[in-house]
């Protein structure tokens, strides 16, 4: 960086001899400080503004039952055992403050690794299907159900009836129209109509970190297996799946083997 200085100021005795190398050098290591800073501004200045958070839930599961034949169905591969129950509506509602029970299936799962096996888990090894049809479908993530639900209960999708009540007035006189006379009195009108409903429960973004914390936390961890666990999985279902007839199979590829379990 250089830095001038006019003919009266050097012969006044500005910054001549060791003084203008201090000032150089000085100069250089304040500039040098600054442009060391600007990383440091930067990373504060990209960081969320008071108030903004991100929502950050883990997958903590629930505590497995003593053995996968406490399940509903369940099956033996090569390096684990499952165990599966798809909850009851009753049950979704004592578990869960979110409302599945308008959207989804929700199934228990619980996995017990064979000794010494330490096979990997992920929610999109599993899959319920319509036996019978091309129906397949993945469980949902808790982020993007969340989403959902959000979104749906924001539109507000209810049909609310509306009413309103008016009072009619009659002056009377002749009506060209009939060729009568009409008398002078006071009488009521109503109306009914149907519109869209307000939007619900469910509906702000506050609801949604909830319902996505709640569902991320109890769903079934994902990752290296180093014991036994549990958690739910969501499957997203719509009417028309709901109203199939075929039966009902929980399918999963787990430690590269394909198993499959009939529900009751």
């Amino acid at each position: 960086m250089a830095i001038g200085f006019s003919p009266s100021q050097r012969a006044a005795g500005f910054l001549e001899g060791d003084s203008l190398c201090q000032f150089h050098l000085g100069s250089l290591f304040a500039v040098f400080l600054h442009l060391a800073a600007i990383p440091v501004f930067a990373r504060q200045a990209a960081a969320p503004a008071q108030g903004e958070h991100e929502v950050v839930a883990t997958a903590k599961g629930v505590t497995p039952r003593a053995s996968a034949a406490q399940y509903a169905v369940h099956a033996q591969v090569q390096e684990v055992e499952v165990g599966a129950s798809q909850m009851t509506p009753e049950e979704v509602l004592k578990t869960f403050i979110t409302d599945l029970n308008s959207c989804c299936l929700v199934f228990e799962v619980a996995l017990y690794p064979a000794k010494e096996k330490s096979p990997e888990v992920a929610r999109k090894d599993f899959t319920y299907r319509v036996a019978g049809t091309d129906t397949a479908i993945k469980p949902s993530s808790p982020d993007i159900l969340a989403l959902k639900l959000q979104l749906v209960s924001r539109a507000g999708t209810d049909l609310t009836p509306h009413g309103s009540v008016g009072v009619v007035y009659s002056t009377g006189g002749y009506d060209s129209t009939t060729g009568q006379t009409r008398g002078r009195g006071i009488g009521t009108s109503a109306d009914v109509s149907l519109g869209a409903g307000h939007p619900g429960a469910h509906s702000t973004d506050a609801d949604r970190e909830f319902m996505q914390t709640e569902l991320t936390g109890k769903s079934l961890p994902e990752g290296k297996l180093s014991g036994p666990v549990a958690g739910y999985l969501y499957f997203y279902i719509t009417k028309k799946v709901r109203k199939m007839t075929g039966a009902r199979q929980l399918e999963w590829t787990l430690a590269g083997e394909k198993g499959a379990l009939t529900l009751p």
